[in-house]
């Protein structure tokens, strides 16, 4: 009786820490996120349409150009650390080997990139600072989610966006600049200053020791990354590939009337990234299956309750809002409301591939990636020209459901068909408990 009690307990302690590091995160993302919108706005409402196509153009090619690096820090690193954060000798392995493949894999990615923009003629500077910036703010985020931190990673989410609503507004409405290079200079310098104010005030627990750099540990490493980098192609592809067609399809004006109503939708997605930046750490934590399962349903059920009533307040008041400020990005409300759908659905796909990544399941997350890889073109060749702008947001609709349906086939698949696996990999966790 006492052990039951004593579990009950501590299940409890997990879920009740759960909910706390979320909601914190949660807040501090929601607020960075609504200054979010507020630099698109401010941005929106200064520049024509086809400008603001191509700024979210190019943010959306730097996600392309960060597929070697972001995983790295936001899952890998997490993850480790997240294992390992009671034991300050191992967490100081982990992060001194993670610096150094870090900047091998920056400078690896600019000897591929920048040739390849020279001789294709599309040479982009502002997807290249985007792509400087978010590998320095992921490095800081994979460390400080690893460890919990989740008063640092609201902090440094709501300065950055700061930031950037402050120089947009300087340099769009004070000075008058309609160039989409300083909007994206903006966006991906605006991290810097916050990460290095919050490392020289509050410095991580651990730091780079050149003892600890060893060539076996890095490969160990590069090896556990190959499904996160699959991952991460796959939810690049999944958010610039609906901007591609559109502008290959149609022209830069629909790529800027479906980004900025896809930037509105992303309210839906506030909360399951302030859930699903705390669930993966604290999955990967979690000593037994049901503590994971609770977790995981907890943070759906929260999505679907919270996002259902966001979603009759929003299709209320979004006909005015944009009417009266945005007129020029006006779309037909069942566009926006397929649109809403669609941000909801990879919120919820978004959770779950946190959890199995958590549970040392990456390579699942890997194949479900390729869902959108497979689905999104076909779909998207086949209604964007019959429906214009509603074709791409029903291909978002439409692939995102279909990403969050497999993922309980893939886990089914995977008990019942025995694939060979890496040594690392034959001690691990899963979602539903220990194989």
């Amino acid at each position: 009786m006492i052990k039951r009690l004593r579990q009950r307990f501590q299940s409890q302690s997990t879920e009740g820490s759960f909910i706390k590091n979320s909601a914190i995160v949660a807040v501090g993302f929601t607020l960075a996120r609504a200054l979010g919108i507020g630099f698109s706005f401010a941005l929106a409402g200064a520049i024509h349409p086809d400008v603001y196509g191509y700024i979210q153009y190019s943010i959306s090619l730097a996600l392309i150009v960060g597929i070697v690096t972001m995983p790295v820090a936001q899952h890998l690193l997490a993850r480790q650390i997240s294992v390992h954060a009671e034991d300050q000798q191992k967490s100081e392995e982990i992060a001194s080997n993670f610096y150094v493949m870090m900047v091998g894999l920056f400078i690896l990615t600019l000897l591929v990139v920048v040739p390849i923009f020279i001789l294709t003629g599309t040479f982009n500077l502002g997807a290249l600072l985007i792509f400087f910036g978010v590998t320095v703010f992921y490095s800081y985020y994979g460390m400080a989610r690893g460890f919990v931190f989740s008063v640092r990673l609201a902090m440094v989410f709501v300065a950055s966006n700061a930031i950037q609503l402050i120089l947009i507004l300087f340099i769009y409405h004070v000075l008058k600049l309609q160039s989409g290079l300083p909007a994206l200079a903006v966006y991906g310098l605006s991290y810097l200053a916050p990460v290095g104010v919050l490392l020289a005030f509050y410095p991580f627990p651990v730091g780079f020791r050149r003892r600890h750099v060893s060539w076996p540990r890095m490969k160990e490493m590069l090896r556990a990354s190959i499904p996160l980098w699959i991952s991460q192609a796959g939810y690049a592809f999944s958010t610039f590939i609906d901007f591609f067609l559109l502008q290959q399809l149609l022209n830069n004006a629909a790529v800027g009337l479906y980004a900025f109503t896809r930037q509105v939708c992303i309210i839906f997605d506030f909360l399951p990234m302030g859930l699903y930046t705390v669930l993966m750490p604290k999955v990967a934590a979690a000593d037994n299956r049901r503590t994971r399962m609770r977790l995981i349903a907890l943070a759906l059920g929260i999505t679907v309750v919270a996002n259902a009533v966001v979603l009759v307040v929003f299709l209320l008041v979004y006909p005015w809002f944009i009417d009266t400020f945005y007129p020029q990005y006006e779309l037909a409300n069942d566009i926006v409301l397929v649109m809403a759908l669609a941000q909801t659905a990879w919120g919820l796909q978004g959770i779950i591939s946190q959890a199995v990544i958590g549970a040392n399941r990456a390579s699942v997350d890997s194949v479900n990636r390729l869902i959108p890889i497979v689905l999104m073109p076909v779909i998207g060749l086949i209604l964007i020209p019959m429906l214009g702008v509603r074709g791409a947001a029903l291909m978002s609709l439409i692939t995102g459901c279909a990403a969050v349906i497999a993922f309980p086939v893939q886990l089914w698949l995977s008990k019942r068909i025995k694939f060979p696996r890496r040594k690392s990999e034959i001690q691990k966790q899963t979602v539903f408990g220990t194989e």
